[in-house]
């Protein structure tokens, strides 16, 4: 399974892993910052917005 790869022709994504792992963050990222779609823009929220992005 580790060297699964997919018919694309471009060879960033032509591994399955690199597929999977890509899918992984963007969904990660979605879930994780969802509460942000309705805050007003300002310093505090983009501050959290930071915090919540690059915390591990």
């Amino acid at each position: 399974m580790w060297g699964a790869r997919t018919l694309s022709t471009s060879p960033d994504w032509q591994h399955l892993n690199v597929r999977r792992l890509v899918g992984y963050l963007a969904e990660s990222l979605r879930t994780g910052t969802d509460w942000a779609a309705y805050e007003p823009n300002g310093e505090r929220p983009q501050a959290r917005l930071r915090g919540s992005v690059t915390r591990s």
